[in-house]
């Protein structure tokens, strides 16, 4: 079971490093930052691996889809992370190395989130399965299916979605991948405070395994 987080690092003043570098705003101090992205074996309590960009061009999603790829290991895992790192082509990346995952995702109002475009229950708790069928492709036919919100999405830069690629390195906007999930909104209520999870795990996720991973995200 992997967790991935993030987190922001200071380092030296250097306004000669443009992708690091942030100019003074109002009282504050310039300063240069860093990006670290960080993987955690949870049930090891080790740190597996960590990849850190520059904060100006860092990109949470890529750090997570390089760290995924590079493990070698064929034992099956479990992704969890935080809303930073939802997209369609980090969790796609998951899917075809057979693993599972479990991401607090934006809520539906936020834009630009998996969530934005899905037609789910107004409810405060709800499981619902989805077979979310992604593509690029602008025919009639095409817009008439983007009218399923469960079934069908539009991918708007297809050519940053991987499995659009094609063996000559073009990009088939009219090929289908199918991203298989469930969307599952939970309350969940601690001794100390009470947690709103939206999160997107793969379908046949066992329900005791499921707890234990909302308890890992809870702490």
């Amino acid at each position: 079971m992997f967790a991935i987080d993030g987190s922001d690092l200071h380092i030296p003043t250097n306004k000669d490093d443009p992708d690091s570098y942030f100019s003074r705003v109002n009282d504050q101090r310039p300063y240069n930052l860093l990006h670290l992205n960080a993987l955690f074996d949870i049930c090891e309590k080790t740190y597996i691996d960590a990849i850190i960009q520059k904060s100006r061009i860092s990109n949470k999603n890529l750090a997570l889809i390089d760290m995924v790829d590079r493990i070698s290991s064929e034992k099956p895992a479990i992704i969890i992370a935080d809303r930073g790192y939802e997209s369609y082509n980090a969790l796609a990346h998951i899917q075809e190395k057979g693993w599972k995952f479990l991401f607090h995702i934006k809520a539906p109002a936020s834009k630009g989130g998996i969530a934005c475009c899905l037609d789910i229950p107004q409810t405060d708790e709800f499981d619902e399965l989805v077979d979310l069928h992604l593509t690029a492709g602008r025919t009639k036919e095409h817009w008439e299916m983007y009218n399923s919100k469960n079934k069908y999405r539009r991918i708007s830069h297809p050519e940053s979605f991987d499995y659009f690629m094609t063996d000559d390195g073009t990009v088939d906007i009219y090929k289908i991948y199918t991203l298989s999930f469930a969307s599952l909104n939970l309350n969940w209520k601690t001794t100390f405070t009470k947690l709103s999870l939206q999160i997107f795990h793969q379908k046949h996720f066992p329900k005791t395994i499921l707890n234990s991973c909302i308890h890992s995200v809870g702490h």
